[in-house]
């Protein structure tokens, strides 16, 4: 027992003594009361500190849990304002946050220009231009597609970013977007000549199997970030089988293709992502048909067709956000194409 809590104990006895010695009325009891009121007073005094302690230690709120300086001071280098947590809830003095949206050229850091789509909390979707601005609250989750999908854009590819709102006045999300840059893609016959129309071919004859060499890539500073899917189309007779190998499977042909006519077939290979002037390099396999000479039809060719796979917003899922190169509607998405042919003699 310390020296407070002795001082109180005394002080509290003074009291009693006093009340008990008012009560007796005489001359000597009144002069004790007195000498006990100035005890008494002096262990009140000595008591107050002992009673702080014992509140401060068992009220939350009058505690060490309540931070009010981080209440009113923020971070003077990002002007995020720290939050607290006090009995598991976080506490932020910022109500509402000014949210900025900013696209830039992945290579050229140059603002991008055009729309996004985000939801905030899952709510409804909503756009906002790029480098505008919208309200949110700290603490919200924000979802955010870039460029509003492949329908409303043909100069970028769409990208998903998830984003938490911080506890502060004004929060910017930035986004680096890959321009879309246009496709050489490149088929070399035995020879290592490239096919060119009907000057530079490949001979084949009845039941030759091939295998020509192939080169895809796009521009300077630019991507078909998500890659795409080529579509081979030939006569059926002609050919038994294409198969491309540049890193890609086989896929189905997207609904929006059609043959030239009911004799045509087509086979189709997804490819992977490619950036910039670097060739990616792969083989084409060709097995002709044994009964049939692509060199005596003239008409024998393969015609082949590039489609870029793209964000898109998929109305029939509740507007989420998928990645391909046609839409729920059997739509293109990336409004891209690239064609050529494959000629023989």
């Amino acid at each position: 027992m310390n020296i407070l809590n002795i001082g109180s104990a005394i002080g509290v006895v003074a009291l009693v003594i006093m009340v008990i010695a008012l009560f007796m009325k005489s001359k000597k009891s009144i002069k004790v009361a007195k000498v006990s009121a100035i005890f008494g007073v002096i262990g009140v005094l000595l008591l107050i500190p002992v009673v702080s302690t014992f509140l401060i230690g068992s009220v939350p709120f009058l505690g060490n849990d309540l931070n009010l300086q981080t209440q009113a001071i923020g971070d003077t280098t990002t002007g995020e304002i720290p939050a607290t947590t006090q009995n598991g809830v976080t506490l932020c003095a910022v109500e509402d946050t000014t949210v900025v949206l900013s696209a830039l050229n992945k290579e050229t850091s140059i603002a991008t220009g055009g729309t996004h789509r985000y939801k905030i909390n899952g709510d409804p979707t909503l756009t906002v231009s790029n480098a505008g601005s919208f309200t949110a609250s700290p603490g919200d989750k924000i979802s955010i597609l870039w460029m509003n999908g492949s329908e409303t854009d043909s100069n970028y590819f769409s990208e998903i970013s998830n984003e938490v709102v911080p506890c502060k006045g004004t929060k910017t999300f930035t986004k680096n977007i890959y321009s879309n840059g246009t496709v050489t893609f490149e088929v070399f016959n035995e020879e290592n000549d490239l096919i060119s129309g009907n000057t530079i071919n490949e001979t084949v004859s009845n039941g030759d199997v091939v295998d020509l060499d192939v080169k895809i890539k796009t521009q300077y500073q630019k991507a078909q970030e998500y890659g795409g899917i080529i579509v081979f189309e030939y006569a059926s007779a002609m050919l038994d089988d294409v198969v491309l190998n540049l890193g890609g499977k086989k896929v189905s042909t997207p609904e929006y293709y059609h043959v030239n006519n009911g004799s045509q077939t087509t086979r189709a290979y997804s490819v992977p992502a490619f950036f910039g002037t670097t060739n990616v390099l792969g083989t084409l396999h060709i097995d002709v048909d044994d009964s049939r000479d692509p060199t005596g039809v003239p008409t024998d060719v393969i015609n082949w067709t590039y489609y870029s796979n793209d964000y898109f917003i998929n109305e029939d899922t509740g507007a989420s956000w998928e990645l391909g190169v046609q839409d729920e509607d059997s739509a293109q998405t990336k409004k891209y194409t690239l064609i050529g042919a494959i000629t023989f003699d």
